[in-house]
C-alpha cells in the first residue's frame, strides 16, 4: 500500500518580503484616501457669517456652520462648541 506524505513547505523570503510591501501600499492608499474624504469645504462664506452674526447677536468669527434639523429648526454651531437655534421669520404673501 502506498503512503503519500505531505510536507508543509517555508513559505520563501522574497514572497513574504512582496507581501509586506503590498500590505504597506494598501495601507498608505487607505489612509490617503481617508485624508481625503475627512477634508470638507466650508459652507459658510465670510459674507454668510456676517449676516447669521448680526442675526444672532455674536462675532462672525464665532460662527462655524449652520445646519437644518428635521426640516424645521435651522441651527448655527458655534466654534466655542455652543449651539444656538437660528431664528428667521417668513415672509406670507397676502
Amino acid at each position: 500500500m502506498n503512503y503519500a506524505t505531505h510536507t508543509q513547505q517555508a513559505i520563501p523570503s522574497s514572497s513574504r518580503d512582496e507581501q509586506a510591501q503590498a500590505q504597506a501600499e494598501l495601507n498608505h492608499h487607505l489612509a490617503t484616501q481617508a485624508e481625503a474624504v475627512a477634508l470638507t469645504q466650508d459652507p459658510l462664506t465670510s459674507r454668510d457669517r456676517r449676516i447669521i452674526a448680526e442675526i444672532i447677536e455674536v462675532q462672525p468669527e464665532s460662527v462655524r456652520t449652520i445646519w437644518i434639523e428635521g426640516g424645521i429648526t435651522v441651527w448655527v454651531q458655534l466654534v466655542s462648541g455652543g449651539r444656538l437655534p437660528f431664528q428667521y421669520c417668513s415672509v406670507k404673501e397676502k
